[in-house]
């Protein structure tokens, strides 16, 4: 393991057993883009423990996608997203402002930090099914 996936992994062990749960059975009415506003080395080493062989994301999307409205703030633009429709996509994000160019496609929760407890996974499952 690298120097790197020890920094980051350890708050992400546990959600990766929600994650394929969750995922799992939106996969029926889903494809997994997965967008982020972090840096690429830093979300390659979290998404490739939670999914490593790439079956529940099928492309991934970086800082580098967004659009930077003022510093350190990052928009998701779905619109750069041309093989689906804009109705039949959601962004699933702690930040308000990462959906601000989607606001109706924009399903807001609560930042994980590394509490097993936390039940914000089961809450979006039932949202979205």
């Amino acid at each position: 393991m690298s120097e790197r996936s020890k920094q980051v992994l350890p708050s992400y062990r546990w959600v990766t057993v929600a994650i394929h749960h969750i995922w799992y059975a939106l996969y029926r009415y889903s494809f997994g883009i997965v967008f982020t506003a972090a840096h690429q080395s830093y979300a390659d080493v979290v998404l490739d423990h939670i999914d490593p062989t790439r079956e529940l994301f099928q492309y991934r999307l970086y800082r580098d996608s967004c659009t930077m409205i003022e510093p350190g703030v990052y928009v998701k633009d779905l619109g750069i997203i041309k093989n689906r429709k804009l109705e039949n996509m959601v962004i699933v994000d702690n930040s308000l402002h990462s959906f601000g160019f989607h606001l109706d496609n924009g399903v807001p929760i609560v930042p994980f930090y590394d509490n097993q407890d936390d039940e914000e996974l089961n809450h979006l499952k039932a949202y979205l099914t």
